[in-house]
């Protein structure tokens, strides 16, 4: 049987409730009175407070065979939104550390508290933590430990059998989640007046929901970017990385990956993505960066079971590409300063089998969104 599932210890609604509380106490906080000079504290706190505003076409991801249907004869069960499109609002508190006590080197300390709240979809609402760890490396560069978290969060409804039936039993809808977790290591290094760098590892693990657990899997992803300077207010930035994961491919106690009648969702990834950012002085709408970038993923499925006990996975591959501008202002009233952008995402999916249910699987997985945003951010 099943291992049981883990209790939420804070509904969503009341983290976010929590975090964007503490983001306006933070940001109201009275700044100390002028007078003598003070000697430098051991320890500097700096931060940022922010709300943007997202308005999304397509939050759940949903092919468009599954948004004609949604609109207009919807399957029992399948669906738990109200709307495919939504307006999400997204407050963001950040919290930064600095000190030279412990090492003699400035060493940085980064918390910071993310929140999306979905207006009309609030099933869809999550948050993130994170904690970043910077500390000065050999020559002109840094050494970042990084660890991040975000609780459960709702991707979908999909069909699934009970625990513990035959393989005959049907299957039924059921909401789909996950919990995300991981550690990484990067090194960033100026490698000359116009050429710096990055290189990370990172470790990651997700855990669904008791219904799905067969998903479970853990990550390894390497890789990195080079950013060059053209000229003074053009950067031009090349990133790669490689990802390999593995799913848990079984679903009951003392069942094995070789043994189990559930799908294998391993696969390794190949990623790469080009930005040009434009960074300019001093203009009429205080515009400071502007960035054009362009994204390529292929996801290649490595079950090796056979294709008629995990259609959705065998032969399968991948592909998304997205594309995305955005840019920032100077400060524009204090310490406030204004974001957006536009981001354009399509995902193409094939496999030599059908999935079982009288469809090709580009018919279920296919899919394209649209994003915007506008954001105001704050630093004190």
């Amino acid at each position: 049987m099943k291992p049981e599932g883990r209790e939420r210890l804070m509904t969503p609604r009341a983290r976010s409730i929590g975090i964007l509380a503490l983001a306006l106490l933070v940001a109201a906080a009275p700044a100390g009175a002028k007078g003598k000079k003070k000697p430098a504290p051991p320890v500097r706190f700096s931060g940022k407070v922010a709300l943007r505003v997202v308005y999304d076409d397509n939050i759940i991801h949903y092919s468009d065979e599954d948004l004609r249907e949604f609109e207009t004869t919807p399957v029992p069960g399948k669906y738990s939104i109200t709307r495919a499109g939504d307006w999400i609002v997204r407050p963001r508190l950040e919290l930064t550390a600095k000190s030279k006590e412990l090492t003699g080197r400035t060493m940085e300390l980064r918390v910071r508290l993310s929140s999306w709240q979905y207006v009309e979809n609030i099933i869809k609402n999550n948050e993130s933590f994170s904690v970043r760890l910077k500390h000065p490396g050999l020559g002109k560069g840094n050494f970042q430990l990084n660890f991040y978290h975000a609780p459960e969060s709702y991707l979908r409804n999909f069909r699934d059998r009970p625990p513990v039936v035959p393989p005959s039993t049907s299957s039924e809808y059921t909401d789909f989640s996950y919990t995300s977790t991981s550690l990484s290591l990067a090194h960033w290094r100026r490698l000359s007046e116009k050429l710096e760098g990055k290189l990370e590892v990172k470790r990651a693990w997700r855990y669904y929901n008791q219904a799905f657990m067969e998903n479970d899997n853990k990550e390894w992803r390497v890789g990195g970017y080079l950013t060059y300077r053209l000229v003074k207010p053009l950067k031009v930035t090349g990133e790669y990385f490689y990802s390999d994961v593995e799913a848990r491919a079984a679903d009951t106690e003392g069942e094995t990956r070789e043994l189990s009648d559930d799908g294998d969702a391993s696969y390794e990834r190949d990623s790469y993505k080009l930005s040009l950012g434009f960074y300019l002085g001093n203009n009429l709408v205080r515009l400071s960066r502007l960035t054009l970038s362009g994204q390529y993923q292929a996801y290649y499925f490595t079950s090796r079971r056979p294709p008629d006990e995990d259609r959705y996975h065998v032969g399968r591959k991948d592909e998304m590409t997205r594309y995305e501008v955005s840019g920032s202002t100077r400060a524009l009233v204090s310490s406030a300063s204004l974001e957006g952008g536009y981001r354009y995402t399509e995902r193409d999916s094939s496999a030599p089998w059908e999935t079982g249910e009288g469809e090709s699987i580009d018919e279920d997985k296919d899919y394209t969104d649209h994003r915007v945003w506008l954001g105001v951010e704050y630093a004190f």
